[in-house]
């Protein structure tokens, strides 16, 4: 038997493995909490100064947190300055400490509150209604059958997943842009009044209907093991994963989805599924359906593809190079096509049934000035994508266009450089420019501790697109090494965690810095140049939309 420690762990690594993201997964921060037990007084800080004992805070592992991390003269009174000094509450995962909790009553007086993870716990009961200031909660693995966010209108990460909620109400919560409630008993859930939300999982409710019209911004869609029997994506254009598996899906259009880069769609009904549109597709999961045809002459980023259990013939993975696990078991096979290059072990197949089946190699035919490549660096927990820019032999280009982290990328690995080349079918590109917002989606839903604070750009890009780097969050450091000729207009605007940028080349001038290259970049910021460059781009920078508040100084 697995001690208690453990079983909390095991439940909360469960839940972050089933949301693998083909661009990496959910960033959760912790949001202030109010926990209050029916019948229990709550603490008015309005009463002045706080004793720390079972009255005020009955839960013998929150006073012990509370006593701890909080009352930092350890008088065992909470003053009001000590009161209000609290941002942040981190209870997850926490029996090694000492503070697992049963309750969170006391919690109330923490009006400062702006991130509370309290999961992994014994919580029956959740009350945040005084936490009016909460950006981000995380009161996932419980036992809570209701919570009510209503009066926290700041919330913009919300995770409840693995409870036992029969209804959750974010209708006041406009300003939500993650929303995770996977594992609970959810009849119903409206989104239509959270037009921010980036980030939705509902896997694994009881849900036959989900609009989604109204969420045009969203990136993530998890929503497998409910009971749908019909899914419109045609409105959501920026999301690059799909999860709609175990569902009861007789038709599904993802023409619209031209970022696709996953797509689960496995257990349905379906009886055709239009790939024509999705280049960016690199992971495609559709077996237990009723495909009779599955054209994929457009997805030549494919890499993995599960199509075992439908009704197919024939499977042409010619045009996929990278494509190095095909399971098309179960089927009425007879031709396998793959590129050139794959290995004929990489196909699984029903040996006792399909003897019949010829599995031929096919000659990759060269990529076209602006078609897409998709690679996952699975060694370095990377995601990108590239779009040809030149195609001329020997002089082959690209653009990254699109660069993500995974949710488990490595502790040590925090610190990265993109790389300046890479191999597709038999021709090795190069990398030469950054495309515009190519690095927003960054850190998009990894856990704190997996937040990439450091990238290099390097010396194979000339260009840096117009908001290449434009609003990014947690990344501190932008290195662009010395080939660096282009930046185009508001490349680092709004980079609100930024720390240093610098810039190693000293090959920018007037004629290839847009005028507004350097505009939008926050005071925290200190830009770092070349000695020799020192005065001479300080005023050049400044002409280019650097604000007189932003330092400039030498390497």
């Amino acid at each position: 038997m697995k001690n208690k420690k453990q079983m909390n762990k095991l439940a909360l690594q469960t839940k972050l493995k089933r949301l693998m993201v083909a661009g990496g997964l959910a960033t959760l921060v912790a949001v202030p909490l109010l926990f209050s037990n029916a019948g229990m007084r709550k603490v008015d800080a309005a009463q002045g100064d706080v004793k720390i004992n079972s009255t005020n805070f009955p839960d013998k592992g929150f006073r012990k947190y509370v006593s701890e991390n909080i009352d930092l003269n350890k008088d065992g009174v909470l003053s009001k300055s000590e009161i209000k000094s609290v941002k942040t509450i981190y209870l997850s995962e926490s029996e090694e400490d000492g503070y697992t909790c049963k309750s969170l009553t006391g919690i109330n007086i923490f009006t400062e509150l702006q991130t509370l993870k309290c999961a992994g716990n014994k919580l029956t009961t959740l009350d945040v209604s005084k936490n009016t200031k909460l950006v981000k909660l995380d009161c996932a693995v419980n036992k809570l059958t209701k919570l009510d966010v209503s009066k926290n209108t700041k919330l913009v990460k919300l995770d409840c997943d693995v409870n036992k909620l029969t209804k959750l109400d974010v209708s006041k919560n406009s300003k939500l842009e993650y929303l995770s409630c996977r594992d609970n008993k959810l009849t119903k859930l409206d989104v239509s009044r959270n037009s921010k939300l980036k980030y939705l999982d509902c896997y694994d409710n009881k849900l036959t209907d989900l609009n989604i019209s109204k969420n045009q911004n969203l990136i993530v869609l998890n929503c497998s093991f409910n009971k749908l029997s019909k899914l419109d994506v045609t409105k959501n254009k920026k999301l690059s994963l799909l999860k709609c598996s175990d569902n009861k899906l007789t038709k599904l259009d993802v023409t619209k989805n031209t970022r696709l880069i996953e797509l689960d769609c496995s257990r349905n009904n379906l009886k055709q599924l239009n790939l024509r549109y999705n280049e960016w597709l690199s992971n495609l999961l559709c077996s237990y359906n009723k495909l009779t045809s599955l054209d994929t002459s457009y997805n030549k980023s494919l890499r993995n593809v599960d199509c075992y259990h439908n009704k197919l013939t024939k499977l042409d993975f010619g045009a996929s190079p990278l494509c190095d696990r095909i399971d098309c078991s179960s089927n009425k096979l007879t031709e396998v096509i793959i590129a050139e290059g794959v290995k004929k072990t990489s196909v699984y197949y029903d040996q006792e049934i399909d003897r019949s089946i010829k599995i031929k190699n096919k000659k990759t035919k060269p990529m076209k000035i602006g078609e897409y490549i998709t690679l996952f660096d699975n060694g370095k927990y990377e995601y990108y994508v590239f779009r040809i820019t030149g195609s001329k032999k020997g002089k082959e280009t690209v653009t990254c266009v699109y660069y993500k982290l995974d949710i488990f990328v490595p502790y040590d690995e925090l610190s990265k450089k993109v790389k300046k080349s890479f191999k597709f079918g038999n021709t090795t590109y190069k990398v030469t420019a950054i495309g515009e917002n190519a690095f927003k989606e960054l850190n998009s839903y990894c856990e704190d501790e997996n937040i990439c604070e450091s990238i290099t750009i390097g010396n194979s890009v000339k260009t840096i697109g117009s908001k290449a780097f434009a609003g990014t969050e947690d990344l501190k450091y932008i290195i662009l090494d010395e080939s660096v000729e282009e930046i185009g207009s508001y490349a680092f605007a709004n980079s609100k965690d930024l720390k240093v940028l610098k810039i190693k080349s000293t090959k920018l001038t007037s004629k290839t810095l847009n005028k507004n290259a350097f505009a939008g970049i926050t005071s925290k910021t200190t830009v770092k140049v070349p000695k020799s460059k020192l005065s001479t781009y300080e005023k050049l920078f400044r002409k280019c939309g650097l604000s007189k508040n932003v330092k400039i100084k030498a390497i």
